[in-house]
């Protein structure tokens, strides 16, 4: 709601305003506004989470040979060593974490099974779960911040 006022004035001979007017109730929507981005931002944190933890079984699944890509070996250890770790405000990363019992790194591994060597096929685990993923995540994604901003 604007409130204007006059000002009598001399047109030529004063520096104030001839007409000011007064907005109530910006500082209400401004903090409005915020509390609706915060629960936009707390929604769409929370499906990113869930894709994130789908994109871990889907890796897992794949590291098993439960889809298309050669099953690895040792897959029970390879496979429990994907995790999902939160990074930032709507980011999250799936990797493997950990060491094998001779202290070789899971994610060693992981990078030589997923590009191959001249004496191993590549596995393609992590790419091939991005490109079946990731429409799915989308999808995900999308359908939650319709249902925040019907609100």
């Amino acid at each position: 709601m604007a409130d204007v006022k006059s000002v009598e004035s001399s047109m030529f001979r004063s520096k104030d305003e001839f007409v000011t007017v007064h907005v109530k109730g910006i500082s209400d929507v401004q903090m409005r506004l915020i509390r609706i981005g915060n629960y936009i931002t707390a929604g769409e944190d929370a499906v990113i989470a869930q894709a994130a933890n789908s994109v871990q079984r889907e890796v897992q699944k794949s590291i098993i040979g439960a889809n298309a890509e050669p099953k690895s070996v040792d897959t029970g250890m390879f496979a429990n060593s994907i995790e999902v770790n939160k990074v930032g405000k709507m980011h999250y990363k799936v990797t493997p974490e950990g060491y094998y019992p001779n202290g070789t790194s899971v994610k060693k591994i992981a990078s030589i099974l997923e590009y191959g060597t001249q004496y191993i096929t590549e596995r393609r685990h992590f790419r091939n779960t991005k490109y079946r993923m990731e429409p799915v995540v989308n999808r995900m994604v999308a359908e939650q911040l319709r249902k925040l901003t019907k609100r």
